[in-house]
């Protein structure tokens, strides 16, 4: 019994954990990997905040958090052509999440990793 215990131990941990903070967000292109800054806010399961990408400037975002699984949106300007992103990702414990990131038009997913920052 006391190993169901501490199972539901975790995943209630999981489940109710707050993403609000700083993350370094990494996302793995073919070309080389992408750093960004992400600083969110967490409201009940509702997410906002800012992403900031070098040679983009900064972007707001929205999302939500359901249980251990993080979903968001942002915008960026692409020579002139405005490019919608949505990520999805799951809580690998309170300072780690990872998941994919999807470009429109078919252009592709990459894999990205979220680690928060101090």
């Amino acid at each position: 019994m006391l190993l169901s215990v501490a199972t539901v131990t975790a995943a209630a941990q999981r489940a109710f954990a707050d993403v609000s903070g700083k993350w370094l967000f990494s996302v793995a292109t073919p070309d080389r990997t992408q750093e960004s800054i992400m600083t969110l806010k967490q409201e009940g399961d509702i997410l906002t905040g800012i992403v900031e990408i070098e040679q983009l400037g900064t972007r707001n975002l929205a999302g939500s958090v359901k249980g251990d699984t993080v979903r968001f949106a942002f915008s960026i300007d692409m020579q002139g052509t405005q490019l919608d992103l949505r990520g999805a990702g799951l809580l690998v414990d309170k300072d780690n999440f990872t998941g994919q990131l999807e470009l429109p038009s078919g252009m592709g997913m990459f894999p990205f990793t979220a680690k928060r920052q101090p």
